[in-house]
């Protein structure tokens, strides 16, 4: 092909001239620059098709290999997908929400935690504990800072006493001198010791510049100086800290409650497994820290600590809304139970017993929720405390099982009232009037003054005899004759006695009869009906009467 394309270029000179330019006035070194020209033009053509030929070639077998390899990563996508899926995923690990503003107010934390699980809550501890403990760090490093400032103020008081005259020296043949005291120094090594220490605690103080005690004295002095203003500032940059970590730790105890709350507690009352290791951390980072060697820096901080909002100020606050509470649902006692009382005595169908018992259970259990109150006031956690009450009851429970049938007999003997304040009963083995009662015992008087307290077990388990359940009461007398007098005659007497008797009622009417005979004699019954008020008169006059019977000798011993 290129030997075609040479063959022609090489005679294409020869027929122009031949046919078309051999009449014009051209001369043969212009001819065969055109020659040349048009052979370098046809060469450059030829050389750019083939190039060009040869790119489209490269062309249409990258896009071969490219549309092979994009079926190959094609059928590979589905492969990478179920690896994918098949290798375990990496979980990322919950972050805490309520943390975001550590300034938020306890009640709204409070309510934002409630719809929280168990592990939520955790995370949410956790958070919480993770920026107490940033602060508490904060705070003990202030507090490491104070104290190393403090010794280096120690030191440099120390070395006043140095810059002092000596004392008197005393005998070196009685007393060894410590070479390790610097009191034992002359008054120059003492002042090279002076400038030492000073440089040691301040390395910005040139020792070259101390060139008397007066000069180390001046320095000793304003180092002091610096010393105290550096400390207040550090001491109210710690009190600024320890109320930042003090409401920390409050935001954490709301967490903690809120674990305890959602979880459960302990059988015992106390705080949840949780919550146990972040209690003890709060009560060991808020511990109050007392420097016994700084006795002003110590008093600044109770003094600060007082005034402060998180402390003397907050346990001041709690203490009066403690006292203000009792107080409050003390006067709500007594204000309950006297609209209970009144409401009693209107519906005028109780017993006293239930009566006085109804009024002071209201009273106890209104100074009860008084009491918790108080106690949450003084940010005491009552939840456990109510734990612990329950529990311990289920042991009690065993423990008093006879306390616990004489609460049961109260409770059945005021439900059902066989007897009321007042009333002559006979139960429990005791005969007497009531005078108070309670759910365990009876307090009951008897005819001889004496107060005897019968459990109620005892008296609700047997026969309770009330003879003051009615207006009017029967005399039941019994006397014992001789067989040798007239068991008419005798009967006649006894009712004369009883007619007698002004006290006794006609309706229900009277009976004297024989009752029995014995080999002692013959028995009669008196049976008079008087007002239970007369009850115990009637019955010793007629008594006296009978006696009188038998000493005039109208009736005879048996």
């Amino acid at each position: 092909m290129l030997k075609k394309y040479f063959y022609i270029l090489q005679h294409l000179p020869k027929f122009i001239i031949k046919t078309r330019i051999v009449n014009m006035n051209i001369k043969p070194f212009s001819l065969s620059w055109l020659s040349n020209s048009l052979i370098l033009f046809l060469l450059t053509l030829t050389l750019s098709s083939n190039v060009m030929a040869d790119s489209a070639q490269e062309a249409m077998m990258g896009q071969a290999v490219s549309e092979e390899q994009e079926d190959q990563s094609v059928e590979s996508v589905p492969a990478k997908e179920k690896e994918a899926a098949s290798a375990p995923k990496k979980e990322e690990k919950p972050k805490p929400v309520s943390t975001r503003d550590l300034a938020i107010p306890q009640d709204e934390l409070r309510l934002f935690l409630k719809p929280f699980s168990t592990d939520e809550l955790k995370v949410e501890a956790d958070g919480w504990f993770k920026a107490l403990k940033k602060k508490a760090t904060e705070v003990t490093a202030l507090e490491l800072k104070a104290t190393r400032l403090n010794k280096k103020q120690n030191k440099i008081q120390g070395s006043l006493e140095l810059l002092e005259p000596a004392p008197t020296q005393k005998d070196e043949s009685t007393e060894e001198k410590d070479p390790n005291d610097p009191h034992n120094l002359s008054a120059d090594e003492r002042l090279d010791y002076v400038k030492n220490l000073l440089v040691s605690v301040d390395s910005s103080i040139d020792s070259d510049d101390i060139e008397s005690k007066t000069d180390a004295k001046k320095v000793l002095s304003e180092l002091n100086k610096k010393f105290d203003k550096d400390k207040e500032e550090l001491s109210e940059e710690i009190g600024k800290e320890i109320e930042l970590r003090a409401s920390l730790v409050d935001r954490l105890n709301i967490v903690l409650d809120s674990i305890n709350a959602t979880d459960g507690v302990k059988e015992d009352g106390t705080d949840n497994d949780l919550v146990v290791p972040l209690r003890r951390y709060i009560s060991t980072v808020t511990g109050l820290h007392v420097d016994t060697n700084d006795a002003k820096s110590t008093l600044k901080g109770i003094k600060k600590w007082i005034f402060s909002k998180k402390g003397g100020k907050r346990w001041l606050k709690n203490i009066a809304m403690f006292i203000g509470i009792l107080f409050g649902f003390w006067i709500l006692s007594r204000i309950f139970s006297a609209i209970v009382n009144k409401m009693l005595h209107v519906s005028g169908n109780t017993s006293e017993l239930l009566h006085n018992f109804v009024v002071g259970v209201v009273k106890k259990i209104t100074m009860l929720v008084g009491i918790l109150m108080s106690l949450a006031a003084l940010e005491i956690n009552v939840s456990p405390i109510l734990a612990a009450l329950g529990a311990a009851g289920f042991i009690l429970a065993f423990a008093l099982q006879g306390t616990i049938s004489n609460f049961a007999s109260g409770l059945l003997i005021l439900l059902y009232r066989p007897f009321d304040m007042g009333d002559s009963i006979e139960g429990g083995g005791v005969s007497g009037e009531v005078e108070s009662m309670n759910l365990v015992s009876t307090c009951i008087k008897t005819p001889d003054n004496q107060h005897i307290v019968v459990p109620n077990n005892a008296i609700w388990g047997g026969a309770i005899t009330n003879s003051s359940s009615a207006s009017t009461r029967r005399i039941d007398m019994s006397f014992t004759v001789s067989h040798k007098d007239n068991a008419d005659d005798v009967i006649k007497l006894l009712e004369n006695i009883v007619k007698k008797q002004s006290l006794v009622l006609a309706t229900p009417a009277y009976s004297v009869g024989l009752n029995e005979l014995t080999d002692a004699g013959m028995s009669f019954n008196v049976r008079p009906w008087v007002n239970k008020a007369d009850y115990g008169s009637v019955k010793s006059v007629i008594t006296h009467e009978v006696k009188r019977l038998f000493d005039n000798g109208k009736i005879h011993m048996p």
